[in-house]
């Protein structure tokens, strides 16, 4: 019982650090570049902010396969996809 004890107090690791992991650590960064359009009256004007009922179109600036944007949070979600 007194061993028990005394391993249960003997604060196992107290010198060792703990040295957090990052799981992107070997992984390239995305620089992605994208312009967001609102569509007024049948024309589109790039926007950083987007009125509610106008309609929207993404336009990247890179050329890639596939765009995937999430727009939103929890709640409010849309998820937006194109292959090309």
């Amino acid at each position: 019982m007194l061993l028990c004890t005394g391993i249960f107090f003997s604060h196992c690791g107290e010198n060792s650090p703990v040295v957090p992991v990052d799981p992107c650590a070997d992984k390239t960064p995305v620089m992605a570049r994208f312009i967001v359009y609102e569509n007024v009256s049948a024309s589109l004007f790039a926007a950083d902010t987007v009125l509610q009922y106008n309609g929207i179109v993404f336009e990247a600036d890179e050329n890639y396969t596939m765009y995937e944007w999430i727009v939103g949070d929890r709640e409010n979600l849309l998820m937006l996809s194109a292959t090309f």
